[in-house]
């Protein structure tokens, strides 16, 4: 599965960030993501992202992305559209849950996200910024004590990542 492969690599990709802070996400698998179940937030073009992809096969073996990368919005964008949308993504620890008092809140490109436990014990996570008024629920995974959320209408299957990651974790605790 995409997302197994991916593991070690999106373990020092991804960026946990406040509710004031915007991520600043891995752009090289940004190009790789798929448009898959994707909720219709941003304003990216094909066009951007194929200018994207022009600009990471122009680029001299061993250099860094091009400024657009950091600067152009659109660049953002569509990195948004394909990775921060689409797959599950680290959000925090089950340690930080421990009371229905506590909250996670970080912030997924321009989402407000939300995580809470509920008085069932069960994680629950909200986009807070929508256009509807209200939270509007979003998916909400965790494994080996790491939480992870997905802004897709219809996340990719958690259980293969999930295994992966706690058989990974198991082995790197021996």
């Amino acid at each position: 599965m995409v997302l197994c492969s991916r593991l070690h690599t999106l373990r020092s990709g991804i960026l946990r960030c406040t509710a004031a802070q915007k991520p600043v996400a891995n752009q090289g698998l940004a190009t790789l993501g798929i448009q898959r179940n994707a909720r219709n937030f941003g304003a990216a073009s094909p066009g951007d992202q194929l200018r994207m992809l022009r600009a990471v096969e122009a680029r001299p073996a061993g250099f860094g992305l091009p400024g657009a990368f950091y600067l152009d919005n659109s660049f953002f964008m569509a990195d948004a559209e394909n990775l921060w949308q689409t797959q599950w993504i680290f959000a925090g620890h089950d340690c930080e849950l421990t009371s229905k008092k506590d909250t996670i809140t970080m912030q997924i490109a321009e989402h407000p996200i939300s995580i809470v436990r509920g008085g069932d014990g069960n994680l629950n996570a909200f986009c807070t910024g929508t256009a509807e008024p209200g939270l509007k629920p979003i998916a909400v995974e965790s494994a080996a004590g790491y939480i992870f959320v997905s802004l897709a209408e219809e996340p990719q299957p958690f259980k293969a990542l999930g295994t992966s990651l706690e058989s990974y974790l198991t082995m790197m605790s021996l």
